[in-house]
């Protein structure tokens, strides 16, 4: 992936991958799993609305979804 020199790339993928290596899953119902599911694509229409073809959905991951947004900033270049 080429990126602009003064872009910055936030991988917050792989900071959750850290955060679950050492955490110990609780068991849920069916019907929590349901009501997770329900609320997390709830969340990612959310996203969808504010922010458009800029949202990408992505695989899940161990039961929950995740996405990726790209935001476009532009800087004056007296501020660089």
């Amino acid at each position: 992936m080429n990126h602009h020199p003064y872009c910055s790339s936030f991988f917050i993928t792989d900071n959750w991958k850290n955060y679950f290596l050492g955490v110990e899953e609780q068991e849920l119902s069916e019907e929590r799993l349901r009501i997770n599911d329900r609320l997390q694509e709830d969340e990612l229409l959310a996203m969808e609305s504010i922010y458009g073809d800029n949202t990408f959905i992505l695989e899940r991951q161990r039961g929950l979804r995740s996405f990726r947004i790209h935001i476009h900033i532009e800087v004056p270049a007296d501020l660089l």
